[in-house]
């Protein structure tokens, strides 16, 4: 189990941007109650701050290196120093650089006590305690310690962590539709000593031998372009020099067939790949189908039998469903056909009679239609799978025709080299310092070869790896189906779903994609015809996207966490909600707290017309702004010129905004 950060107490000293409360102006003091935490204030006063600066506590001067603005990104992920740009964030928000300002954090990971205070000026640790004993300030110390602590196999799996699960910055980086993301995150949180690859060496290997492969062939196409060069240049005497030009032609025509056709398999073993996942979809909905015509057919023979012998209609089941004979072993179709007829005729389903005086009124069993409709699904499934099992063989046939060519051409061009060593040897001396250069190339693209196999392999390995990591994961899927069901259901209007699918991704650029199961959102919506799946967040409106993934992290936190706690951290959510949603997404919010005992949720909100605050108010008891679950920054926070001036009918409006609950 990961275990989760849950935030418990934030001071900040010294920091001119938070002077704190009349009369004393001791800083900033807030205390993380198990709930909800809500951070109000105006623009300027700091709210994004004091979220960035609760992320710089837990993270340090560091981030993850490998992002990318949309998304994850598949390369390798890892730590990075922060930029001077990024150190002086804080410094210069004040006049004074921060120069005495400093902040600590108290948080839990499960039973540990962690307390971190950070010079704001540069962000290193000038204290940190464990459990209530000092630990030195080097921040290797402190990674090594949240490493252990949270049950992560390194501080890029923190980093992770933070990033995608337990702070929702007002840039709304996703990880419901980011698939990378989720293949990085599922198995750092459900697998045992779980990682970011299913195999961290053998993933970096096949990075350096693709690369190594692709520097290989750009060195062998440069130099193959200056040694035709010079084959015509030195090829001196006439007979020669044409059969040698024209060797050279052929053997140049079907060197370009030949990397047309290795462009293409990367393509043909990505549609094959698609094509045997469409098989394998097909397969399951088949077999879901005829589970369903297996329910029903045996609904109609309980009704059809007056006693509970359990085994006639076990036998009877087994002869409607294969057309076989349990008692005899005989493959019996014609007798499996006629039961059929009478068990959708409403007839005695042994003796065949319409009058028999067992045989219930017919509005009281399981009807024909269903069975027949049951029927035509189960042959629409069946189609479907002879239509992928067709494509799929397919695909799989011009991908094999395209390695054989392959194989072929290579042979050929061989063949060709062969000849034309055998005429540059009989030219004069300078067309045999030629021949030793053709030897050194095809000696380059023997190598070449040998690495692209070896690529290959190591890819297929990797791709038994994620297989084998596909299926542990496939255990916690319908939990994690389960808890965001229930948390999307509370915010959403439409029905919305979890789907355990697969993502293709390609790892290098050579051989065919990795298959990673990832979850993906099926939803209804208006113009669409029941449920279809949104494979982009472009698909749905900005707030449903904001809460789908927020339920998503919710289930994450729930399952994987340690007790089902953690903290969530939201930077301004009412930016996106509309009157309808905002309390909604206030009750989820103020939810989940309750139902994950500890748990934390810090939202940050201005103080806009709406519902938002006043339904977290309500739901929370709050009457006003001087609850301990709000962190008030018109109090705490140094005034703004706009604050200055409409002071009171800020403070008016933060009244109306708590006085609402009541």
């Amino acid at each position: 189990m990961i275990r989760f950060p849950v935030l418990n107490r934030l001071r900040v000293k010294g920091y001119e941007l938070y002077p704190g409360p009349p009369p004393d102006h001791a800083g900033l003091e807030a205390d993380f109650t198990p709930g909800l935490t809500l951070v109000v204030g105006a623009n300027g006063l700091g709210k994004s701050t004091l979220v960035l600066m609760l992320f710089r506590l837990l993270s340090g001067p560091a981030d993850l290196r490998g992002q990318s603005r949309d998304g994850l990104g598949s390369g390798q992920l890892e730590v990075r120093s922060l930029r001077r740009d990024e150190l002086r964030t804080f410094s210069e928000r004040v006049n004074d650089g921060a120069a005495q300002a400093f902040a600590t954090l108290d948080f839990s990971l499960g039973d540990t006590q962690i307390s971190i205070s950070r010079d704001l000026a540069t962000l290193s640790a000038v204290a940190l305690m464990v459990d209530g004993e000092e630990f030195g300030m080097d921040e290797d110390v402190y990674r090594s310690v949240i490493a252990d602590r949270a049950g992560v196999a390194g501080f890029v799996d923190w980093l992770l962590i933070l990033r995608y699960l337990v702070f929702y910055f007002d840039d709304r980086r996703s990880l419901v539709w980011d698939p990378t993301a989720q293949r990085r995150m599922l198995p750092l949180l459900f697998l045992p000593g779980g990682t970011l690859e299913p195999n961290p060496e053998l993933t970096r290997s096949i990075l350096q031998e693709d690369s190594a492969v692709r520097n290989l062939s750009a060195a062998l196409t440069r130099q193959e372009a200056e040694l035709r060069k010079q084959e015509f240049a030195l090829a001196k005497q006439p007979a020669m020099e044409h059969e040698l030009r024209g060797l050279a032609q052929l053997r140049d025509a079907l060197e370009a067939q030949l990397a047309e056709l290795e462009e293409r398999l990367p393509v043909l073993e990505a549609d094959r790949a698609a094509a045997r996942l469409q098989a394998l979809q097909s397969a399951e909905r088949r077999s879901s189908v005829a589970g369903e015509l297996d329910e029903l057919r045996y609904a109609q023979l309980e009704q059809a039998f007056p006693s509970k012998d359990e085994t006639a209609k076990y036998l009877l089941l087994s002869i409607v469903d294969d057309d076989h004979c349990l008692a005899c072993g005989n493959h019996v179709p014609d007798y499996a056909a006629e039961l059929r007829t009478r068990l959708e005729s409403y007839t005695c389903v042994l003796c065949g009679s319409d009058n028999h005086e067992k045989v219930t009124a017919r509005a009281d069993l399981v009807g024909s239609e269903e069975v027949i409709a049951a029927r035509v699904r189960l042959q629409e499934a069946t189609d479907a799978y002879d239509s992928a099992q067709k494509a799929r063989a397919e695909t799989e046939s011009i991908y094999v025709d395209s390695l054989a060519k392959v194989a072929r051409l290579n042979r050929e061009v061989t063949e060709l080299n062969a000849n034309i060593d055998r005429l540059e040897r009989a030219l004069p001396d300078a067309n045999r310092t030629l021949s030793k250069r053709r030897q050194g190339i095809n000696e380059l693209r023997a190598q070449n070869m040998i690495a692209r196999e070896r690529v290959l392999e190591m890819k297929a390995e990797l791709g038994r790896v994620a297989d084998e990591q596909n299926r542990q994961l496939s255990a916690y899927k319908d939990a994690v189906k389960d808890h965001f069901d229930a948390h999307a259901t509370d915010f959403l209007l439409e029905d919305c779903h979890l789907v355990w699918g697969n993502h293709l991704e390609q790892i290098g650029q050579l051989g065919k994609p990795i298959s990673f199961s990832v979850f993906q959102v099926d939803m209804t919506g208006g113009g669409l015809s029941g449920a279809t799946r949104r494979e982009r967040a472009e698909q749905v409106s900005e707030s449903q996207r904001e809460f789908i993934d927020l339920a998503f992290r919710m289930a994450l936190v729930s399952i994987a966490g340690e007790g089902g706690s953690g903290t969530l951290i939201m930077d301004a959510p009412e930016s996106s909600l509309d009157a309808i949603f905002a309390p909604r997404a206030a009750r989820v919010l103020t939810g989940f707290g309750k139902a994950n005992l500890g748990s934390r949720v810090i939202i940050t909100s201005n103080l806009v017309e709406g519902l938002l605050i006043p339904t977290i108010a309500e739901e929370l008891g709050i009457v006003d702004a001087d609850d301990p679950h709000v962190v008030n920054l018109f109090d705490i926070a140094a005034p703004t010129g706009a604050l200055r001036q409409h002071e009171d009918e800020y403070r008016e409006a933060l009244g109306r905004a708590f006085g609402a609950a009541t």
